[in-house]
């Protein structure tokens, strides 16, 4: 299933129709959404702390216990199963019994408004924040100095161990700029590798090698509005969140180009290739 965040709760969707679920929450004002490892669904709502929804079995964790934070921005679980939360207020970490830390600028952040979170292959957790991203420390609860000293608005680590950040000045893969004066609001890496980034505008990038595509929202293929996160399904389609703007999806269409190497009397090119293109819907 693909699951939804909205500012009307959180819908469902299974290839065919969008359900709405978890109607018992405190708000409909969802802005993030995470599925842990023992299946239950994580809700980070706005205005109302998060919550645990597991069929209907519901836990909350109240914005008094997230040092009275009213925005939740970013979800991940640690390597021990803990939940980590970012807010506007820093990061509360839960466990199973309740909130168990908190990370401040005191702990080491480069400022306490969080952007966004991201698990890294060392274990450690990746903190994007108005002033820069650290690496937070899981034993002692405290971030390293900052690797990057603007604001970041997205945060990931590849599957090869490189950082990637997402900000106003682009893409930062590694410390190369990519996308230099495109804002980045968001970061995916699929399956196939390569990344996509979404952007300020509404319009996505497909970034593979040295090779940058753009899908856009001006030319009709894209909701348009942020884009707010970017996922990917099971048949390889790209989904593309919103805000005020709705859902969009880039459905993958493998293209063959023949040549004179299958038989064809003449062609400009004379070796014959397998491109993947995308077709877009917008749902």
């Amino acid at each position: 299933y693909l699951w939804i965040a909205t500012w009307a709760g959180v819908t469902r969707f299974d290839g065919v129709r969008f359900t709405p679920i978890a109607g018992d929450l405190l708000n409909d004002h969802v802005r993030v959404l995470l599925e842990a490892r023992d299946g239950s669904m994580w809700i980070g709502l706005g205005g109302g702390g998060v919550v645990q929804w597991r069929g209907r079995v519901v836990r909350t964790i109240a914005t008094a216990d997230l040092r009275s934070a009213i925005d939740v921005r970013a979800l991940v679980e640690d390597a021990d199963g803990r939940i980590w939360v970012a807010t506007e207020k820093g990061v509360a970490v839960i466990d199973g019994t309740g909130v168990a830390g908190h990370l401040g600028v005191l702990e080491g952040l480069p400022h306490e408004s969080l952007t966004d979170l991201a698990t890294g292959r060392a274990g450690a957790v990746w903190v994007a924040t108005g002033a820069g991203v650290c690496a937070a420390n899981l034993a002692t609860l405290r971030c390293a100095p900052p690797v990057f000293t603007s604001r970041a608005n997205v945060v990931d680590e590849t599957r090869a161990g490189t950082l990637v950040i997402g900000g106003a000045s682009g893409l930062i893969e590694g410390g190369v700029v990519r996308l230099s004066g495109r804002e980045v609001t968001s970061i995916l890496e699929p399956r196939e590798g390569g990344l996509w980034a979404g952007l300020v505008n509404g319009d996505v990038a497909r970034l593979n090698g040295d090779t940058v595509t753009i899908y856009g929202s001006d030319d009709g293929l894209l909701a348009g509005g942020p884009v707010a996160a970017l996922r990917q399904d099971e048949e390889g389609s790209i989904w593309i969140g919103t805000y005020n703007a709705g859902l969009s999806r880039l459905t993958p269409t493998r293209v063959r180009t023949y040549s004179t190497g299958d038989g064809l009397p003449a062609s400009a090119d004379e070796h014959p290739s397998r491109q993947v293109y995308y077709t877009a819907a917008a749902l």
